[in-house]
């Protein structure tokens, strides 16, 4: 069960290193309030405006599929299946984990989903999970274009674009401390051994 008294940071770290790297975001509490407040706008907000929560929480949950830390993905995962059925949800999900699996070096455009996933999804969850993709995978390739031409305002665009953003950031930010910490507590082995 989530502490509601720490940030979605606090969470995430908690979850993937454990006690100490809460301990070690303690001291930066600017940086953890900031992303907390970004969270909330983007993916929390009281008044959705032109992008839904549903849509909000899949291009969170796809970008953080793509983007590979653990904890990141399962607290998504769940968001996603708050606010979306379980089959879209379970699709969204498979179609990142199949975009994650190739190795990015042998992407050349973009990712696109499959016919079919876009049939499931519709054209306009189908569009910005595409534009979450090209700009978590291949941010030089990625445009608006797919967006506009399913029906997207540029406004909406920006705010998908801030969610990619703002999961790639957790997602680094919670792999850094982890390392941090792994390397840290290597230090320590190696001195007592």
């Amino acid at each position: 069960m989530p502490n509601p008294d720490q940030t979605l940071i606090e969470q995430l770290a908690l979850a993937a290193a454990g006690p100490r790297a809460v301990e070690f975001l303690a001291a930066r509490p600017e940086v953890l309030w900031s992303a907390e407040i970004a969270y909330q706008a983007l993916l929390a907000p009281a008044h959705p405006g032109p992008v839904s929560l549903a849509e909000r929480h899949a291009v969170a949950a796809f970008a953080a599929f793509l983007q590979g830390d653990l904890a990141v993905q399962s607290h998504y995962r769940g968001l996603l299946r708050l606010t979306m059925s379980d089959r879209l949800a379970d699709t969204a999900y498979i179609e990142a984990e199949a975009r994650r699996a190739t190795p990015l070096g042998d992407r050349i455009a973009p990712p696109r989903l499959r016919p079919m996933i876009r049939e499931t999804l519709g054209p306009r969850l189908s569009a910005a999970l595409d534009h979450a993709g090209a700009l978590a995978l291949r941010p030089d390739l990625a445009s608006g274009d797919g967006l506009r031409a399913a029906g997207w305002q540029d406004g909406a665009a920006a705010i998908l674009s801030r969610i990619v953003a703002l999961v790639a950031f957790q997602g680094v930010l919670i792999g850094g401390l982890r390392a941090c910490l792994d390397a840290v507590s290597g230090d320590v082995s190696e001195r007592v051994a």
